[in-house]
């Protein structure tokens, strides 16, 4: 597929709105108790530990910037 690719778009979000769309998911999942990943439920000591979404996303977007 990639060698017949002419055009790649590339999204490049900002922190702040990638954070907010982060945080809301997570705290919807935590409020709602929606099942995430094999039935496990978001708690509080996920979404704030070493672990979760929010730490996963503040490490890795800097890392994978150009």
């Amino acid at each position: 597929m990639w060698p017949k690719a002419d055009t790649i778009i590339w999204l490049d979000p900002p922190l702040p709105i990638l954070f907010w769309r982060v945080v809301k998911r997570a705290v919807k999942n935590l409020t709602q108790k929606t099942a995430i990943c094999n039935e496990n439920y978001e708690t509080l000591r996920r979404l704030f530990g070493s672990k979760s979404i929010i730490y996963w996303l503040l490490r890795s977007y800097f890392r994978h910037r150009p």
